[in-house]
């Protein structure tokens, strides 16, 4: 399988991206320019530099599945609300929405804990269909661009 993926440059997406070219899936992955991943890879993929809020569509055509764990604010990193709203609102959909229309309808988004929020306090282990109530911008960002989805 050929995957785009965004977030490879993060601490989860380095290993990601590792994992999944060790058991052989070919690789296309976004890096703003300077950005480096968190480990050392074992072998690089694809590379495409830019911006989450490029036009990837003619890197994305041959691809079968977009994995998507580019996002800010994510603790302890600070960002303003209208970067929140930008990137992982905004940005991301038109992402998503790129990658559906060059035929890929394979995803897989990434989020945290956090957008459980409150209701994360109800259980031992959270379950997919807890109620999500978020207690942070970051989450609540997360929770609409998952709601504009399900829409």
């Amino acid at each position: 399988m050929k995957i785009f993926i965004t977030g490879g440059t993060g601490f989860l997406g380095s290993y990601f991206i590792n994992r999944a070219i060790f058991v052989g899936h070919k690789l296309v992955c976004l890096r703003r320019p300077e950005s480096q991943t968190r480990i050392k890879l074992d072998s690089e993929p694809e590379w495409v530099k830019g911006s989450l809020g490029d036009d990837f569509s003619k890197s994305m055509v041959s691809c079968d599945a977009l994995v998507h764990m580019a996002a800010c604010g994510v603790s302890p990193q600070k960002a303003s609300k209208e970067d929140l709203v930008r990137i992982n609102i905004t940005e991301s959909y038109k992402l998503i929405q790129s990658a559906e229309s060059t035929g890929i309808n394979k995803f897989l988004i990434i989020g945290t804990f956090d957008e459980y929020g409150k209701s994360a306090l109800n259980f031992n282990l959270i379950p997919p269909v807890a109620p999500l109530k978020p207690t942070t911008s970051y989450a609540a960002s997360k929770v609409e661009l998952f709601k504009l989805l399900q829409a």
